[in-house]
């Protein structure tokens, strides 16, 4: 499956860039005491024991960085064993290679039931395993237990040199109160898997809903095909046609009962993670085949995780769990990162809609073209764009050339004007489908983004100032695991960066950067108009310009002095609105202009 990062998302890249660069010091936070505990990376090669084939195996693995007490002593020495010993002997090793010996089976049973005629294999013998990397990472802290994970990398080559990875992840709970490490691996009887099945099957079902094509939020049902005719000329038609199924919610009883009569519930790992539980299911086990061989997690929030808790004794009890309260209202993460990213680019003709427009607009037509030399000019499509008497877009559809619809979407609101929902069709009729929920305090706690494919998750929790994020592409969290934000006396601080934000939430200065391209100079003007901002000890330049009027007319933008790109408005007259913008990438020696038509109420 193809996974990607929702667009808004590219804009901000570079705020959050050290995120996802792997630090020596680690920060694991208890979303609960908003406690943080510092934990520092190690590496070691170590050299293997014979039966690994290898001669050496590269391991990166974490301890306290501060061990201050007898039990925090003694569990750094656990956790440093766990990493670097527990696994080279003899017979430790075999116990991994029986554990991968399984995953290579269901492995060899997808690569055949893919396979075509000489690319069939029938010896097991041929897989030998291999073990390349043991990596040891921290998950989550809640009162004194930290949950971690140790993951062995096993390669696997068969005689006709194809190489692949299995995976094989254990998990622990270790105690700085006593300084005690215990794998964490839950029995269940027959009667327990049962309980499991019937709370989690709902759950299992809407996440295969989601990460598969057989999702079409809002259009067609089970009787609708869609036949896939890209194909080499000359091949077989009937041979080659991938039919493509779309399944709506009428049908999730069904899914629900064949896809969970494929689970095993009795492969189903289970760990803490920030403020739920975690039911996993490994790569190539055998519940992995409905995604392929894929692996796929899912996060159990409130009654849902303290229902599975209950019939899984060995999960204890946290004494210090309490329901966080937040004196924050209406925080909704991607509304409040928008004006950031904006301070580097020109706004785009919505923006001014909602800075600049004296009257309400029904509707707005974006007519686009790529301009040339001699007054020539070919015309791209155009965008249409429907608002509510409240300012609130409705519709928006890009109708091509041809008068073909490129993508049509939908927006919903609750009764505080809060976008709940974006359904319709992108490019290629490919299904968009979007779900926003908020807490009582009306701030963002879920979102859900689907389109062309990729599906993107992200979990929000308020305690006190602080925001607690948790991402998820498709079926895996992401690396850098749950990020910490805080909003004090309008200063958001992010782990490496901060912003002091004025009334309307946008970036008046920059009160921490880490990293070189996190400083930021923004200047404004007495109205409180952004007019330059650069970055990067001057390596990137931005100006905006605005007339008499107030209308913004030009973005000009630099990179070491030299110009980049330049966005200029036109207006008619007196007009609060333009009708017409320019956009000139010097890089690329383009042209690209658009026309806007409006319509008012």
């Amino acid at each position: 499956m193809r996974t990607a990062l929702p667009k808004h998302f590219f804009l901000i890249i570079l705020l959050f860039l050290p995120l996802f660069i792997k630090a020596s010091d680690i920060t694991i936070y208890d979303v609960y005491s908003n406690r943080e505990l510092l934990l520092q990376s190690k590496y070691k090669t170590i050299k293997a024991v014979q039966i690994n084939y290898y001669e050496e195996t590269d391991v990166t693995y974490f301890l306290l960085q501060k061990s201050n007490t007898p039990a925090q002593q003694l569990l750094q020495k656990q956790l440093e064993a766990l990493a670097l010993n527990s696994w080279n002997t003899e017979l430790d090793l075999l116990k991994l290679y029986k554990e991968v010996q399984k995953r290579i089976t269901i492995y060899n049973k997808l690569e055949n039931s893919n396979a075509q005629g000489y690319e069939y294999h029938s010896d097991r013998e041929e897989i030998v395993p291999r073990l390349k990397d043991v990596e040891m990472e921290a998950i989550s802290l809640i009162d004194d237990q930290l949950w971690l994970s140790i993951n062995y990398t096993f390669n696997i080559e068969t005689r006709n040199e194809n190489t692949t990875e299995i995976d094989i992840t254990h998990y622990y709970k270790a105690s700085l109160t006593t300084g005690s490490l215990q794998r964490f691996q839950p029995t269940m009887n027959s009667e327990q898997q049962q309980q499991v099945a019937k709370i989690l099957s709902p759950y299992f079902t809407s996440q295969y809903l989601y990460n598969t094509d057989k999702l079409n939020p809002g259009y067609g049902s089970s009787q609708n095909k869609e036949i896939d005719y890209e194909r080499e000329e000359g091949e077989d038609e009937e041979g080659i046609e991938n039919e493509k199924w779309k399944i709506t919610s009428s049908d999730s009883a069904i899914i629900c009962r064949q896809l969970c009569e494929k689970l095993n519930f009795g492969e189903i790992d289970f760990y803490w993670y920030g403020w739920g539980v975690i039911a996993q299911l490994q790569p190539y086990t055998e519940s992995s085949s409905i995604y392929d061989g894929e692996g796929f997690n899912i996060l159990l929030t409130e009654q849902i995780s303290d229902s599975l808790r209950k019939i899984l004794p060995s999960f204890s009890s946290f004494k210090n769990k309490k329901t966080p309260a937040s004196a924050l209202h209406n925080f909704n993460y991607y509304e409040v990162i928008k004006p950031i990213s904006a301070v580097n680019y020109a706004p785009p003709i919505e923006k001014l809609i909602h800075q600049q427009s004296i009257k309400k607009i029904r509707n707005l037509t974006i007519e686009s073209y790529q301009l040339f030399k001699n007054d020539q000019k070919t015309y791209r499509g155009k965008y249409i764009l429907d608002y509510n008497e409240k300012g609130l877009l409705l519709h928006k559809k890009f109708i091509e050339t041809a008068n073909s619809i490129i993508s049509d979407e939908h927006f919903v609101y609750d009764i505080n004007d809060r976008l709940t929902q974006v359904t319709g069709t992108g490019y290629q009729q490919q299904a968009i489908f979007k779900k926003y929920k908020y807490n009582a305090n009306g701030n963002l706690v879920e979102a859900l983004e689907i389109s062309e494919h990729n599906v993107y998750k992200s979990y929000f929790l308020y305690n006190g100032p602080y925001i607690y994020i948790i991402e998820q592409d498709e079926n895996t969290f992401r690396d850098e695991g749950i990020r910490k934000l805080s909003l004090i006396n309008q200063q958001l601080r992010f782990a490496t960066s901060g912003y002091q934000l004025n009334e309307k939430n946008e970036p008046v200065f920059v009160t921490r950067s880490k990293y070189r391209f996190e400083d930021v100079h923004i200047g404004r003007d007495s109205l409180g108009r952004i007019i330059e901002s650069h970055r990067e000890n001057d390596r990137y330049n931005q100006y905006f310009t605005y007339d008499t009027l107030h209308r913004f007319i030009l973005f000009d933008a630099y990179e070491y002095q030299r110009p980049n790109s330049r966005v200029e408005y036109f207006y008619n007259g007196t007009e609060a609105l333009p009708v017409k913008q320019i956009k000139t990438t010097h890089q690329h020696s383009t042209v690209e202009s658009e026309v806007y038509t409006y319509e008012f109420y």
